[in-house]
C-alpha cells in the first residue's frame, strides 16, 4: 500500500462500536497521532486522523491502529506521491469516478 507523503499528509479512518474510545496510529510502533471515535454523518461510529511523512525514509512500515476494542496493523506501508492517472481505452477511469471511490475528508 502507498501512502501520500509530505505536509498534506495521508487521511487514515476506520469504524468503530465505542463511543469516545480513543485510537492510536503508529508507525513501527511510534505512535504518529490519535483520535476519539465519534458520530459520523450517518450516525456510524468513526474516527480518522491525519499521518504526515516529511522524512526521506519512505518505508516499509507497520500502521498499527489500538484502541481498547483491539488492534488491527497493515504492513509493508509505503509513503510516497500518489497519482491517479488514466491511459489507453483499456485503462478507462473517468475523474467523475474519483468522488465516488475515494473518501474525501
Amino acid at each position: 500500500m502507498v501512502l501520500q507523503k509530505g505536509p498534506r499528509g495521508a487521511v487514515v479512518w476506520g469504524k468503530s462500536t465505542k463511543l469516545g474510545d480513543t485510537v492510536h496510529v503508529s508507525l513501527n510502533g511510534h505512535e504518529v497521532a490519535h483520535a476519539n471515535v465519534t458520530h459520523d454523518e450517518y450516525g456510524g461510529l468513526m474516527w480518522i486522523v491525519k499521518v504526515v511523512m516529511n522524512r526521506n525514509n519512505y518505508g516499509p512500515y507497520n500502521l498499527t491502529a489500538l484502541s481498547s476494542l483491539g488492534e488491527l496493523t497493515l504492513h509493508d506501508v509505503m509513503f510516497g506521491d500518489v497519482w491517479v492517472c488514466s491511459g489507453q481505452s483499456n485503462m478507462v477511469f473517468p475523474l467523475l469516478w474519483v468522488n465516488t471511490c475515494i473518501p474525501i475528508a
